[in-house]
């Protein structure tokens, strides 16, 4: 039976940043350390950005320093995972359908 030829190529090293919990003597979770996912992200980006420039002062034949992140929608009221339909619109609690009726100037009448 032939085996494919594997040729391995485009190397790069990939760096985390430690948690924002982690206190090197003791750990917290993530959502103790800063409860505000925006605030979070912030701080990770912060971090990230402070160890870019450490790389490139400290370390030589570095090609490209960069941050890459995932990204994750949700819901500002509720928190649910953001699924929109095809006008933009989540409708996964209350308070979004009462904004998306808002924008849309339905009122709702109470029976």
């Amino acid at each position: 039976m032939t085996q494919p030829l594997v040729i391995k190529h485009n190397y790069r090293i990939v760096i985390a940043p430690r948690r924002l919990g982690d206190y090197g003597f003791m750990t917290v979770s993530e959502r103790m350390a800063e409860p505000d996912p925006v605030r979070r992200a912030k701080l990770y980006h912060e971090r990230c950005e402070s160890m870019i420039e450490q790389i490139k002062r400290h370390i030589d034949d570095v090609g490209s320093v960069y941050i890459e992140h995932e990204t994750e929608c949700s819901c500002p009221y509720c928190g649910n995972s953001w699924t929109p339909d095809e006008k933009g619109y989540n409708g996964c609690c209350d308070e979004q359908e009462l904004e998306r009726d808002k924008e849309l100037g339905v009122t709702k009448t109470e029976e």
